[in-house]
């Protein structure tokens, strides 16, 4: 008997048959199904990716790093190439300001800055000649009234003085120069008188001679007039001098060496900001760099010798006027022995010869007259010290004189030629090249010594050089053949470390490695001008061309118009308008101005130091750098 179905069996049934159709249904489907191979093959490449990511995260990683130390590199060599370039400029800061100070002193000698007035022997003398000489003269050009209109005026205005000066170097030897050859034209009024003696052209030649006398006396006027006004000039430039002695000198002095002292500091904390911007820990080699610099010391060259050098300045009108003086004194002498001796058999005419001839011409060298370095009475000649030979070549050679003196001989062209032009007679010319040469020593020793701005006890003042280098060691020095001794001056070492990041799937691939990431980079810091001293030597015209240096001219040393002390020192032609100064007019540089080419400069290197550096590093960054050092031996480049 047949069972009616109730609901549990239609029930079942239908769940039944459901489920054959999902699987059937499933079967049948062609919508995609993961296979046990494609989930093996997916979670190899999920792998594979992973691998791949934690690669590129560690190439980023080195690359970054790396990047790091480059730049800690080359801005630590470039901070130090700037700091040579701020003492190169600083030196030839101090030097101009030294050569603008030597070519006022040089006028009016240190005695006009103090504003002392004092008598002079010598001057007193020469007043004196000039009163005597004077009513002689002009009873002897009265039949030339109109010819010596000015010999009463020139002489009035030259005695003035009572023989006291405040202004003594250039400003008194010139002074008394003019004296000395106003006595020798008045002297000369006699003997034109004289010329009437001789038959025929007697008379025509005593006008001649008047006529040149009278010349001469109206230019010793007019120079007198001008060198007063020069001297009224110097006197107002002297506050301005001693404000820049006593003031800026030293600042600029003080400048240079923070320079010395900060710059390095700055190289070291800027590889610090470096590391802190990039996330990284970053170490300078050596840790406490310095600039490859040293201060310039005079030894002083010992005491009791002579006057500093003046110079020998030759080929200028002053010069030749110098020399043409002395043969115009000799033809004088000359003439007046002839006529003393052509009248002599005739005692009257003998006798009025020797009133109206009874006249001494003073010598250019018996001390009657200039010399050829001026007046040894000159206060400020009196004044100057005296060293030996040795002493004076010590600053000769000195950083300082080089770094002044170009300016000193450029500067004083145009003042030697207006003072040829406008000075002839009272060879202002040749005194003050004379003077400056002088002055030129002797501010730089005491600078050296703290004498400056007025006042002794002053801080002392110095440039500085490069390591080793000596008056004549320049471009010589021990590192300039020895690589090794110039790498440690010139190169840094910078290292950059970071700590592992944590890789993608570090519960399949590890942690990695623990001790990090360390690079390192080398850098120089260089001069990119000539260094060719061989050719140099004591009598040279030029300085050394030395690139590696703190001075810079411009290569080579005859193109920077960079020359030595008492070289090229000529007066320049003629000139009779006032010259320009430099610290007053803006213009190009002539063609004989001194040129400086500032040109430190830094680059990265390959690595040459990793055997003195890497055991210096922190210990944190020095644990990858030991394992590559044992297992690699040493890594030349990063």
């Amino acid at each position: 008997m047949s069972r009616k179905p109730t609901n549990s069996d239609r029930s079942a049934a239908q769940s039944v048959g459901g489920r054959c159709a999902l699987w059937e249904r499933l079967h049948r489907s062609e919508q995609g199904l993961l296979s046990f191979s494609t989930s093996i093959a997916m979670l190899s490449f999920a792998l594979l990716a992973t691998l791949v990511l934690n690669v590129g995260q560690s190439v980023r990683q080195k690359i970054a790093v790396q990047n790091s130390a480059d730049a800690a590199a080359q801005s630590a060599a470039v901070c130090m190439a700037r700091g040579l370039n701020a003492v190169t400029a600083a030196n030839h800061l101090l030097g101009e300001l030294t050569a603008l100070c030597v070519m006022h002193e040089a006028l009016g000698g240190p005695e006009l800055d103090a504003g002392t007035s004092l008598p002079s022997a010598k001057s007193l003398e020469l007043n004196q000649k000039l009163i005597t000489i004077l009513p002689a003269a002009t009873a002897a050009v009265a039949p030339y009234a109109t010819l010596g209109t000015l010999d009463a005026p020139a002489v009035t205005l030259l005695v003035k003085d009572l023989g006291i000066h405040k202004s003594w170097a250039t400003i008194y030897d010139s002074r008394l120069t003019l004296k000395y050859h106003l006595s020798l034209a008045l002297s000369l009024r006699p003997v034109a008188t004289a010329l009437n003696i001789i038959p025929g052209a007697g008379p025509t030649l005593a006008l001649s001679l008047h006529i040149a006398i009278a010349a001469v006396v109206s230019k010793i006027y007019i120079e007198t007039q001008l060198l007063d006004l020069i001297d009224i000039v110097a006197q107002g430039f002297s506050p301005a001098k001693l404000a820049v002695e006593s003031s800026v000198l030293p600042l600029l002095a003080g400048y240079a060496e923070q320079a010395v002292e900060q710059t390095p500091r700055a190289a070291a904390r800027i590889v610090r900001q470096i590391g802190e911007e990039n996330d990284v820990t970053t170490f300078l080699f050596p840790a406490e760099p310095k600039l490859p610099l040293v201060r310039s010391e005079l030894k002083g060259g010992g005491f009791g010798g002579s006057e500093p050098p003046a110079g020998n300045a030759s080929g200028g009108p002053a010069d030749a006027a110098f020399q043409a003086l002395q043969k115009v004194r000799q033809v004088v002498q000359d003439f007046v022995d002839f006529v003393k001796d052509a009248v002599s058999f005739n005692p009257l005419l003998s006798a009025i010869a020797d009133e109206v001839l009874d006249i001494q011409v003073p010598s250019l060298s018996s001390g009657d007259g200039p010399g050829d370095d001026g007046f040894d009475d000159n206060l400020s000649r009196k004044k100057l010290p005296r060293l030996s030979t040795a002493g004076w070549d010590e600053i000769r050679y000195s950083q300082w004189m080089r770094a002044t003196y170009p300016y000193v001989r450029a500067w004083r062209v145009p003042v030697r030629e207006s003072l040829a032009g406008l000075q002839t007679l009272s060879f202002a010319s040749k005194w003050y090249s004379r003077w400056t040469n002088r002055y030129a020593l002797v501010k730089i020793r005491k600078y050296h010594q703290g004498e400056y701005g007025g006042s002794s006890g002053r801080k002392e003042l110095a440039m500085f050089v490069m390591t080793d280098s000596g008056n004549e060691r320049k471009g010589r020095e021990n590192w300039t053949t020895d690589g090794t001794a110039a790498e440690r001056l010139f190169t840094l070492v910078a290292f950059a470390h970071r700590k592992p990041p944590a890789p993608i799937g570090a519960a399949i691939f590890g942690s990695g490695p623990t001790d990090g990431l360390t690079t390192y980079a080398q850098s120089i810091y260089y001069n990119g001008n000539d260094q060719r001293p061989d050719g140099w030597s004591k009598s040279s015209t030029f300085q050394p061309t030395v690139g590696w240096d703190t001075l810079n001219w411009q290569s080579p040393a005859t193109a920077g118009r960079a020359y030595e002390f008492l070289a090229g020192d000529d007066s320049g032609g003629v000139s009779l308008i006032p010259p320009r100064f430099p610290f007053i007019f803006l213009h190009d540089p002539p063609g004989d101005d001194p040129i400086v080419a500032l040109n430190w400069q830094a680059k990265l290197t390959p690595v040459t130091r990793l055997d003195e550096s890497w055991s210096q590093t922190p210990g944190d960054m020095r644990a990858p750098l030991q394992k590559m050092h044992a297992n690699h031996g040493t890594f030349r480049k990063h």
